[in-house]
């Protein structure tokens, strides 16, 4: 601020002598009073008075320029300035002046021309190579930005802001230490500068110093309490640290101090949307555009939220619009890509991601996006090498460590898979989805154990989560548990009644403690969901059976069988009902079938030996009890006790 009066105060001086109206001068000097108390309103009113007597007063319209933009009249503080430059285009300051207002208005490209001529006029003004550093890093010339400023303190050792301006390109360069060395050597010069602290703020934030960052911005809050950038800074502080409610609170306190401050509302939305309330995001993503029609970000954020609440045409307009405004905008290809995968568009979805990570090299997320989406593809390879990219870029990354554990689960790599998960919820103890798929992993290596241990977490964290009840369920009918595996399936159906696989297995596990009608009446309802299940086709054929419906329940596995040649149980289901039917040698083909398609299917074995028996071929049945009892079939044992002493 110091060397902006300065510049004021060199304008007065310098061109005081021009006129002759002293009638005019008194006004002049009245509103230049009301000028350094900040009483813009009176002071543009005195200079009123002295333009009017003297039309050809250079310094009033530039200094009356400079009280309108104070007040937020920027188009009227350009008239001014260019009335100024009008009547006397040497003076660099107002040049510097005008493209300062240039620069609040975004016109950036214009702002540089002026700053050019400012400094063409002045070689020596420090203050024109610091603000056409900013211009030029707004129009993202961050390398063009740091040679001005290297130039701005060249000429001043001690100018603080040029060092705050130059830590802030290098930074966006990746030069973090670089930025942090500047933002030191800022508030060195200037201990009370606001700006800078919170500046580093941001850049402790980016190094992983949270609670250096905090301290930075509580810092710039402290010597500006009305300073809305900083408040803004500290909330998305907290966002990172999923703290919404305070984010909240000061967002909302940006937003009082500067009611027009678009990009507050557009976070806001964001920290609404993480708690849920994606009506109130909506609101704020609104207010957001409404202030600020050219913020990329703004309708970026607003599609993602109109896509959660189902609106995909919405959201695919918004992106639509964030890209046009900003081609060059990653985020924005990777949200349109997520929303086309959602929509079926797989091939769009890939150009997306590919364009958003050929923008930016180093977007963590959009590759592990582009890896989920090469996977849906059948492009196992390529998603795992996306994986790993994600993770190289960043070892912290939970959720890239959760797909690619289930990939290497899914490739019969377990213990990679399992090595995986384990480091997701080390990073993130608190997801019920890692625990539920770790514990279907560990079921898949019969740590029922482990597995069960996963599931209770998983239901303990978040207790709708409708996938750890069922696959509990499974693991518990697995151990035999038909009560308690009935148990989740109704909570699970409670969460999601319309999961056919649920009312299927439920219905299953009914038919075990014989309750064939009630497994008969949730089979039906599955179908009904469902009506090309083989799976449910053969659990209501086992109800049938056991209601004494031979010849429907025949129907049923027949259909199975059409609906998947490869379904190996309802084979051994037919054979056997065929064998209580008398057709034995039809039996023994659907067993042999079976026995074909899965070697290791136990209860074929068991269902042969029941032929066997019945034909008087002991040995034979016995052999088949055996190697049931071999691949852990619990009836098996009992069979052997009964008939093979």
């Amino acid at each position: 601020m110091g060397k902006y009066v300065f510049v004021l105060v060199f304008v007065f001086f310098s061109v005081f002598a021009i006129s002759e109206a002293q009638t005019a001068n008194e006004y002049f000097n009245q509103g230049f009073d009301y000028l350094q108390k900040k009483n813009y309103k009176k002071a543009i009113v005195e200079f009123d008075k002295a333009i009017a007597l003297d039309s050809l007063y250079t310094l009033a319209y530039n200094n009356r320029g400079y009280a309108k933009s104070s007040l937020g009249d920027k188009q009227g503080a350009l008239k001014d300035y260019d009335k100024a430059i009008e009547l006397y285009p040497e003076e660099s300051l107002t040049f510097y002046n005008r493209g300062k207002v240039k620069f609040d208005l975004g016109d950036n490209k214009d702002a540089v021309a002026d700053f050019d001529i400012a400094i063409e006029l002045d070689p020596r003004l420090a203050l024109a190579y610091n603000q056409r550093g900013r211009a030029k890093n707004m129009l993202r010339d961050n390398e063009g930005a740091i040679r001005d400023y290297n130039k701005a303190i060249e000429l001043d050792p001690r100018y603080g802001e040029a060092y705050n301006s130059r830590g802030f390109s290098k930074s966006a360069l990746g030069d973090k230490e670089g930025a942090m060395k500047d933002y030191d050597k800022a508030i060195e010069l200037i201990p009370y500068y606001d700006k800078a602290f919170c500046n580093r703020g941001n850049v402790k934030k980016d190094l992983g110093d949270l609670d250096g960052a905090l301290k930075d911005y509580n810092k710039s809050i402290y010597h500006n309490s009305k300073f809305s950038f900083a408040y803004g800074c500290r909330a998305l502080l907290y966002i990172d640290m999923r703290n919404y409610n305070d984010a909240i609170d000061d967002l909302t306190k940006a937003i009082e101090l500067d009611p027009k401050y678009d990009w507050a509302y557009s976070s806001r939305g964001y920290a609404k949307s993480s708690l849920g309330d994606n009506q109130g995001a909506l609101k704020d993503y609104d207010k957001a555009v409404e202030l600020n029609p050219k913020y990329a970000s703004s309708y970026n954020k607003r599609g993602f939220t109109k896509s959660r609440l189902g609106d995909k045409e919405g959201a695919m307009k918004d992106y639509d619009k964030a890209i046009e405004l900003d081609p060059k905008y990653a985020s924005s290809y990777n949200s349109r890509g997520l929303l086309k995968s959602e929509m079926g568009d797989k091939e769009g979805a890939m150009k997306d991601y590919d364009k958003a990570i050929e923008l930016d090299s180093l977007f963590k997320v959009a590759y592990k996006n582009r890896g989920v989406e090469k996977v849906k593809l059948g492009d196992k390879q390529g998603g795992l090498k996306d994986y790993n990219k994600a993770i190289a870029l960043d070892s912290q990354f939970v959720s890239a460590y959760f797909y690619r554990g289930y990939l290497l689960s899914d490739m019969g790599n377990k213990q990679g898979g399992l090595k995986d998960y384990n480091k997701a919820i080390e990073l993130d103890a608190k997801n019920s989805s890692f625990y539920q798929n770790r514990g279907d992993l560990k079921s898949e290596l019969d740590d029922n154990e482990g597995a069960m241990s996963d599931y209770n977490k998983a239901i303990e964290l978040y207790d709708k989560n409708y996938f750890a009840f069922f696959a509990r369920g499974i693991l518990k009918a697995k151990l035999g548990d038909s009560e308690g595996a009935i148990e989740d399936y109704d909570e699970a159906l409670e969460i999601n009644p319309k999961n056919s696989s649920v009312y299927n297995n439920r219905g299953f596990e009914k038919t075990k403690i014989g309750d064939n009608k009630g497994a008969l009446k949730d089979i039906n309802i599955s179908l009904e969901l469902n009506d090309k299940s083989a799976a449910a086709y053969d659990s209501r054929g086992v109800a049938k059976s056991n209601l004494g419906d031979k010849q429907g329940a025949i129907e049923d596995f027949t259909k199975a069988i059409a609906l998947d040649s490869m379904i190996a149980v309802s084979y051994s289901n037919r054979g056997y009902i065929k064998s209580e039917l008398g057709d034995i040698a039809d039996a023994m083909k659907d067993i042999e079938k079976a026995l074909a398609i899965d070697p290791q299917l136990s209860s074929a074995y068991i269902d042969r030996g029941r032929i066997y028996r019945k034909q008087g071929k002991n040995d034979a049945a016995c052999a088949d009890f055996v190697k049931a009892k071999e691949l852990g079939d619990a009836h098996a044992a009992s069979l052997l006790q009964q008939y093979c002493p």
